[in-house]
C-alpha cells in the first residue's frame, strides 16, 4: 500500500498526510516487532548499530534530549536536505531507536536508546571486529594513538586494578 504524504518544507511540520501519523506508526511497530527489530510491547532494542549519519542525529538528541527535524538538521555537519533528516528521523523510529510527540504543529524526536548503552555496544564491536575480540590490544591503541591526559592515565590504572581485584586470582 503507498501512502501519499506532503511535507512542509519551510516549517517544522514533519509529516501530514491523508493517513493519521498515529496509525502508520502503529503498522510499521508491528511490523518491525515482526521482524525482531523491537519487542511488541516497545521494549528496548537489542542490537543497537547506527550508520554515520544515525549517529550525527543521536548525538544531536543525546546532547539537547531531543529535537525537531529543523533543529537537528541545524547541528548536523554538512547537513542534508530537511527531507533527508526527517526520513532518517522515521528509520531511525522504526527501529525503536527514537520515538516522537507531537509539539503544536511539528514533531519532537526523542533518544529512546541511552548514549551509554549504545556506546557498549559500539565499543564491543570495535573490539570484536577489529582487535579480533582483544581488549587489550583496543587499550593499547587508545592510549598510543590519542593524547591522553595524566589524569586520565590515572583514572583508567584505577579501573584497571578494580577489574583485576573483581576477576580474582
Amino acid at each position: 500500500m503507498i501512502f501519499v504524504w506532503y511535507e512542509a518544507i519551510r516549517s517544522d511540520v514533519d509529516l501530514v498526510g491523508e493517513r493519521e501519523w498515529g496509525e502508520w506508526r502503529r503498522e510499521r511497530e508491528s511490523a518491525t516487532a515482526l521482524q525482531g527489530n523491537r519487542a511488541a510491547g516497545g521494549d528496548r532494542v537489542e542490537d543497537v548499530s547506527f550508520t554515520e549519519r544515525e549517529l550525527d542525529i543521536m548525538s544531536h538528541l543525546w546532547a539537547k534530549g531531543s529535537g525537531t527535524v529543523a533543529e537537528v538538521r541545524g547541528s548536523l555537519p554538512d547537513a542534508p536536505s530537511y527531507t533527508g533528516v526527517l526520513k532518517l528521523l522515521q528509520i531511525l523510529e522504526e527501529k525503536g531507536m527514537v520515538r516522537h510527540e507531537q509539539e503544536g504543529r511539528a514533531y519532537r524526536y526523542f533518544p529512546e536508546v541511552e548514549q551509554q548503552m549504545a556506546g557498549e555496544h559500539a565499543l564491543r564491536r570495535v573490539v570484536d571486529k577489529i582487535f579480533q575480540g582483544s581488549a587489550e590490544m583496543a587499550l593499547a591503541r587508545l592510549v598510543s594513538g590519542v593524547r591522553v591526559s595524566k589524569s586520565e592515565l590515572q583514572r583508567m590504572r584505577r579501573l584497571l586494578d578494580e577489574a583485576v581485584e573483581e576477576s580474582g586470582p
